[in-house]
């Protein structure tokens, strides 16, 4: 049986904090292109949960990768997925673009 690896969830305020600061990271959106089309996050790069595993080579192994979704759950399944194919620094970003529109961009759609 293999162990899964659980990675650390973020606030959308301490995203929020990294996004402002120089550090180097790559925010990943695991939801689905229509909803993109909804609201998004600047900068972030889009792989449907249901791509990532096909994808792995697409991300970048020396930064923090930090995923997202609509309320966190694909969000933490993503970050599973990505520590448990050997990425070291993976985050979720806890309750997902939801949470942001809410806290830290409301200018953004809510779906």
């Amino acid at each position: 049986m293999s162990t899964v690896l659980f990675p650390q969830t973020l606030s959308v305020h301490e995203i929020s904090d990294l996004i402002a600061s120089t550090q180097d990271f790559c925010l990943i959106d695991v939801r689905q292109s229509w909803e993109l089309e909804l609201c998004y996050i600047k900068g972030s790069l889009n792989i449907p949960l249901d791509q990532l595993n096909s994808r792995l080579e697409e991300l970048p192994k020396d930064i923090p990768l930090i995923t997202i979704c609509h309320h966190g759950v694909r969000s933490l399944q993503a970050a599973i997925l990505l520590k448990n194919a050997g990425f070291l620094s993976v985050t979720s970003m806890a309750g997902g673009i939801d949470a942001w529109a809410k806290e830290i961009d409301t200018s953004i759609g809510i779906y």
